[in-house]
């Protein structure tokens, strides 16, 4: 009895080894998160001016919030929000709702502006290369709170 439990035991983890380096493993490596730098400082400067004409007036100047409709985009409460979710599902969202009485009416390109700002703004590091618009390469980025 001993040794069929051992070996039921032996097969699991095999298989849990096998299937964690199987396909879904490619999907895992392949994403990146926001801590390796997906935007440039100039990207964040043009969402900074995006921003302003388009978002402060109800989230804030310094993005601090505007009560229960407008939250606040920086800090603990907007981070764990955010936390595990996909750039490409967060800009799908911005761009449904944003701004408010005018949904969907920015480029593409100023919507991943303001999002590079966010991500600035909540002290995520600017890298080298500016943040694609492309909704399959958003979608590997991951929004993760902590590093």
């Amino acid at each position: 009895m001993g040794f069929r439990v051992a070996a039921a035991a032996l097969a699991l983890a095999w298989s849990a080894a096998f299937r964690a380096s199987g396909p879904h493993q490619a999907l895992v490596s392949a994403s990146r998160s926001v801590w390796e730098g997906v935007y440039t400082e100039e990207q964040s400067k043009r969402g900074a001016g995006i921003y302003a004409r388009a978002c402060a007036r109800c989230h804030g100047d310094a993005l601090e919030g505007g009560g229960e409709d407008a939250p606040a985009l920086v800090g603990p409460a907007f981070l764990a929000n955010w936390n595990g979710v996909n750039l490409g599902d967060m800009l799908e969202r911005m761009k449904k709702t944003m701004p408010d009485g005018a949904p969907n009416t920015l480029k593409r390109a100023e919507y991943v502006d303001v999002l590079a700002y966010m991500l600035n703004a909540n002290r995520f590091p600017a890298g080298k290369v500016e943040m694609e618009p492309e909704p399959e390469r958003l979608k590997q980025i991951v929004f993760d709170a902590m590093k």
